[in-house]
């Protein structure tokens, strides 16, 4: 998330759970950005980030609201002209993620085990960005080294086939426990 972030932004917001991580070492870095850090609570949850944003970040929180498209689309008020946004989106078809509900415990990657409201597929996620208003899209995936259910990949390509579905292009998509998303809002002609 934090080398998606341009450096030098004026006003930043991220809505997010309580690690404020990101916020203090993009300040360290960039000592004259006013970071904003509104943790996930039900007192933000239908209130508006600050006006004049260079950036609004999504830390995990997509999938919360209730109706994102809607959500996203009104926060688009609170950036200054050129804003980016930026939407961490844990990955629902992490092997990870796969292997426990095949175990029987569903699990989301970066969840500390609770899963979100909704749960967004990355094709999902980018379709309500788009309904929001927003596009060009760039998208980073992170993994880790210590990858979970490692083993599926392979045992799953014969049933992957069978529902139409190209093994090694989910095995690259499945191998990334996060997405970072980072767009800006589309000009309406």
């Amino acid at each position: 998330l934090l080398a998606m972030l341009p450096a030098g932004l004026g006003r930043v917001a991220r809505l997010g759970d309580g690690d404020r991580t990101v916020g203090i070492l993009y300040r360290q870095a960039n000592p004259g950005c006013r970071f904003h850090d509104l943790c996930w609570t039900a007192s933000w949850r239908d209130e508006d980030p600050p006006e004049g944003l260079d950036c609004l970040i999504y830390d995990g929180v997509l999938a919360h609201f209730e109706r994102p498209a809607a959500t996203v689309r009104r926060h688009l008020d609170r950036l200054a002209p050129g804003g980016r946004v930026l939407v961490a989106l844990p990955n629902i078809q992490h092997w990870a993620v796969i292997e426990g509900l095949l175990k029987g415990r569903p699990v989301a990657p970066e969840s500390g085990g609770r899963l979100p409201v909704r749960l967004f597929t990355l094709d999902q996620a980018l379709s309500a960005l788009s309904e929001a208003g927003l596009g060009g899209f760039e998208i980073a995936s992170c993994a880790r080294a210590d990858q979970n259910g490692a083993v599926l990949p392979d045992a799953m390509k014969a049933a992957l086939r069978g529902v139409g579905v190209e093994p090694e292009a989910f095995a690259a998509r499945s191998a990334a426990h996060l997405f970072v998303v980072r767009t800006q809002r589309q000009r309406v002609e």
